[in-house]
């Protein structure tokens, strides 16, 4: 297709949801989603195959053959990492991240994936700040064997949190603060993520228990793990932090202020900003990712692996501007002919009636 096209694929316990975008002139449209349940009971390798086999079905049947594909996995096991780093540091990054996670990770970083992010720099303290972000190679494992067997590849992998950070980053209309937090319940897993000026800081992911009592429980463990919220101190006592879930009982948002006072609980507008239900917002993320394509995106599969963007869009309108082009100057060059056939006609004409002006006056 000529308009650039994205796919999201999310990957919980018990579900795979995956959508596609298209950008059109000034806006994105959807152009097909898909939700199919996953056997828990299942080996891992059969489920891989599964998704393998619906995913190509979908690529197939919706003609996605040369979009990006961008997958979110269900990894509880991520670790999201700050880091402050000197400005100076921003001239070797890599390598720099590199020696300082090795001091703080129990685990050699040979034995993990990892990727890492800009989220702030600044200027005046001459300091940069990171977040890291690692997952151990045997968890990733199928997903990197999903990627090796798909035809086209995936272009990128990363965990739900930041995946559901992408549909919030270019909507902060929806959460009326600069720093707040976002608990995301979808029907399987509880996601609470950290947001900051737009920009995710870091997030956590647990399966979602059945009781309110146990949910409420979750929240506080997963807040505190994020360091949200400043219990006893005057200034962080009212965190904000955002509830976005399609169903809801009645009593949750009051035992969520109940328990967790040090707070202040809002429910986010996903519904009136057209933004997807829970269920689907990590693969509607991705899927925007691809087109927005942020150049400091986390992407936890290995380079060799990810799947290049297809330039058949650039080299289609590349053709249709050089077409233009020629068709313009063919038409520029027509006219010029003949304003030169017309002048030169009316130079004969006007020749012709001097001639015989002349004859008429030598007659009188």
């Amino acid at each position: 297709m000529l308009l650039p096209s994205s796919i999201g694929v999310s990957i919980s316990p018990s579900r795979v949801a995956v959508m596609a975008l298209r950008q059109t002139l000034g806006s994105v449209r959807p152009v097909a989603r898909e939700v199919f349940a996953l056997d828990a009971g299942q080996p891992v390798a059969a489920q891989i195959e599964a998704i393998h086999r619906r995913l190509v079905t979908f690529i197939s049947q919706h003609r996605l053959d040369t979009a990006s594909r961008f997958l979110s996995v269900p990894l509880s096991s991520v670790m999201w990492r700050r880091m402050t780093l000197p400005a100076a540091a921003r001239e070797n990054l890599p390598d720099t991240i590199r020696y300082e996670a090795e001091k703080y990770l129990p685990i050699p970083l040979e034995e993990l994936y990892w990727d890492f992010r800009l989220i702030d720099e600044n200027r005046s303290a001459g300091e940069l700040t990171v977040l890291l972000s690692v997952v151990k190679r045997s968890d990733l494992a199928p997903f990197v064997a999903l990627a090796e067997s798909l035809p086209g590849g995936l272009s990128g992998a990363e965990p739900t949190t930041s995946a559901i950070a992408h549909a919030f980053t270019p909507r902060d209309d929806i959460v009326p603060a600069d720093a707040y937090g976002l608990a995301v319940f979808t029907s399987d897993q509880v996601h609470l993520l950290h947001m900051q000026a737009g920009v995710f800081q870091g997030g956590r992911t647990y399966d979602r228990p059945e009781s309110d009592a146990d949910l409420v429980a979750v929240v506080r463990k997963g807040l505190a793990a994020l360091r949200l919220g400043g219990g006893d101190d005057p200034e962080t006592a009212a965190f904000p932090v955002s509830v976005c879930a399609e169903n809801l009982s009645e009593e949750l948002p009051h035992q969520l202020r109940d328990a967790l006072p040090e707070f202040v609980w809002h429910t986010a507008a996903w519904r009136e900003n057209d933004l997807p239900e829970p269920d689907m917002l990590a693969a509607y993320g991705l899927a925007l990712k691809g087109l927005q394509k942020p150049a400091d995106a986390t992407n936890l599969m290995p380079l060799r692996l990810r799947k290049q963007p297809s330039r058949l869009g650039q080299y289609l309108m590349a053709a249709l501007v050089a077409l233009t082009l020629i068709s313009g100057i063919a038409w520029g060059g027509s006219a010029l002919l003949q304003k030169r056939f017309h002048h030169a006609r009316l130079d004969r004409e006007i020749n012709r009636l001097a001639d015989e002006v002349a004859g008429i006056e030598r007659l009188q």
